[in-house]
């Protein structure tokens, strides 16, 4: 079995640069852990290769699939990466926007013979858009017929997706999502700490600054990563818009009283988990929105503390009591890793090809 992940992000640059070591590999989805008998797995990321003219001939119909839908159908994936493609047996596409561009091309007939197993992160969410347009419905549904599989990060997410485009559940799967806890640990205890401070970071389209800047005791100093603008004067809230290095959050996770990851009203979308996932594997307690998506993923875990999305009084008060029990030490919590995301992507293959191997668990932790 030859497996492809195909990747189409601005996080990252070079595959193989991330799996030289000393960086997180988080949204690799599990590839450095593809360990079965049977399993050959490489990955690429499109956006490493050059555009051709496909990418301008289908860029009308993808601004406006964009504007309908608010996701991508970026096209080009194929034509950047169609040696690999070619190549593959099985494709795991890293979200739905790449997994419908190349279930596109298949219904086409250029990869007619390839297994195709979406993950899907915010298809769920916005499904009020695609329920406006019929033809919407009736293309999303002919697309994700293509897949074998489809890959959800909370059950919540599932059902919805099945009865909109009558996809059988039988071709759905909830997976965890996991980080590098190789590299989002607490590290070695530090002899001098630094002056408290609550800490949020984030740039996703669901972060809900507004909220969290309304509800910010006046007496906790709060430093904000985001390159989305916040309107604030406080002089208790600092804002940070510049580039840093992943080393350089870390450090920020290791040393925050807290961090609170703002989210608006989801239902569906698991926003912000990664976040909530490296802060915790770095031993930070963490406040966040209680979406479903978000309590089915770190409902289990201690260290979490969720509030009502949106409301600033609970907010507001669920920050002054993490903020007022601080613990004099930190362990790293444990959390689901990027090795059972590759267990689970494994398991996934290998059932579509008839692999059978045994292979110790790590039970979703570190």
């Amino acid at each position: 079995m030859r497996l492809l992940f195909l990747y189409r992000s601005r996080l990252f640059e070079g595959v193989d640069s991330l799996l030289s070591g000393g960086v997180p590999v988080d949204f690799l989805w599990g590839l450095p852990f593809i360990e079965g008998q049977g399993i050959e797995a490489r990955g690429v990321n499109a956006l490493d290769r050059p555009r051709r003219l496909w990418f301008w001939v289908f860029f009308p119909f993808e601004r406006l699939y964009s504007r309908f839908t608010r996701l991508g159908i970026p096209l080009d994936v194929f034509w950047r990466a169609r040696k690999e493609i070619r190549w593959a047996t099985d494709i795991v596409c890293a979200n739905e926007s790449v997994g419908m561009a190349l279930s596109f091309w298949s219904r086409l007939g250029l990869a007619r013979d390839v297994r195709i197993h979406c993950i899907t992160q915010s298809l769920s969410e916005r499904l009020k858009y695609f329920r406006q347009r019929k033809w919407l419905v009736a293309l999303m549904s002919l697309l994700l017929g293509r897949t074998y599989s489809v890959l959800c990060l909370s059950e919540a997410a599932c059902e919805p997706l099945a009865q909109t485009f009558n996809v059988p559940l039988s071709k759905m799967r909830a997976i965890r999502f996991g980080v590098d806890t190789t590299f989002w640990n607490p590290g070695d205890p530090q002899e001098s700490q630094p002056e408290p401070f609550a800490l949020s970071i984030g740039n996703d389209m669901n972060r809900d600054y507004k909220t969290l800047v309304a509800a910010a005791p006046s007496n906790v100093p709060l430093r904000i990563v985001t390159r989305k603008k916040i309107h604030t004067s406080r002089e208790s809230i600092q804002v940070q818009s510049q580039w840093i290095s992943a080393e350089a959050i870390r450090e920020m996770y290791r040393t925050a009283s807290v961090v609170i990851i703002p989210v608006e009203k989801v239902v569906y979308e698991s926003s912000g988990l990664s976040t909530c996932l490296q802060a915790l594997a770095c031993g930070a307690r963490v406040i966040t929105a209680g979406s479903r998506a978000l309590r089915e993923n770190l409902a289990n875990l201690s260290g979490v503390t969720f509030y009502e999305p949106g409301n600033v009084q609970d907010l507001h008060q669920k920050i002054l009591t993490v903020w007022n029990s601080r613990p004099s030490s930190r362990e790293q919590g444990l959390v689901p890793s990027a090795a059972f995301v590759g267990e689970q992507i494994e398991e996934v293959v290998a059932d579509a090809g008839g692999l059978v191997f045994d292979r110790k668990r790590s039970q979703g932790g570190s």
